[in-house]
């Protein structure tokens, strides 16, 4: 009974984790590639515009280039912003699916509770397998928990910890420019959790 309760969760685990990376990488990331592209468009779309209706006695054609050039750069600049912000807030979902899938293994029904605590104390777990040492462990409880809650709760205890420990997530990091420092996920990082997710689960479960 207990083997098939886990093959399942090792089977649901896999199946989440392919389609999180598909949807990230294919489809939502996907829609950041030609960012380039589009801002030249929206270049020439601005000076076809303003060529339409020129007039050589009250327009000036150096300022309409730099209002086109203002109109690529504004567009370039704002679709970065926003792809920063969506692989930082796809590590805060990757933990969410890590989070849940663990309540369900371990079935955590208390609102606080330690990784660590749980691991320890489950007769799931193999006890030869010292998971405080494991390397994907660490990454999904030391560094990617501290990163979701940082981008969830902007400055604080979290942010402060993640500025110390992971200083290159943090842009700006100094800390007299605390309030205009970024959190930087990398498309690199959310690859690297994902798959620390699925070797910590596969050492978990096949122990």
């Amino acid at each position: 009974m207990i083997k098939n309760f886990l093959l399942i969760h090792q089977y649901e685990i896999e199946e989440e984790l392919n389609i999180f990376e598909d949807n990230f990488r294919e489809r939502l990331l996907a829609s950041f590639r030609n960012i380039q592209d589009q801002a030249k468009v929206k270049r020439l779309d601005y000076l076809q515009k303003r060529n339409g209706i020129f007039c050589p006695n009250c327009d000036d054609e150096a300022e309409i280039e730099e209002n086109a050039f203002f109109h690529e750069m504004n567009f370039m600049n704002l679709h970065e912003e926003f792809k920063n912000d969506f692989v930082n807030i796809s590590a805060v979902w990757l933990y969410h699916i890590f989070e849940r899938r663990f309540k369900r293994v371990f079935d955590c029904r208390r609102g606080n509770y330690r990784l660590n605590d749980i691991l320890s104390q489950s007769n799931l777990v193999n006890p030869n397998y010292e998971f405080e040492k494991c390397q994907n462990f660490r990454t999904i409880n030391n560094e990617l928990r501290l990163v979701s809650n940082a981008i969830k709760h902007g400055e604080g205890r979290s942010f402060d910890q993640l500025v110390e420990k992971y200083p290159n997530m943090v842009v700006d990091n100094k800390l007299i420019f605390l309030a205009d420092a970024k959190i930087q996920i990398g498309e690199d990082d959310i690859y690297r959790y994902i798959l620390a997710m699925r070797a910590f689960w596969k050492q978990v479960l096949e122990s």
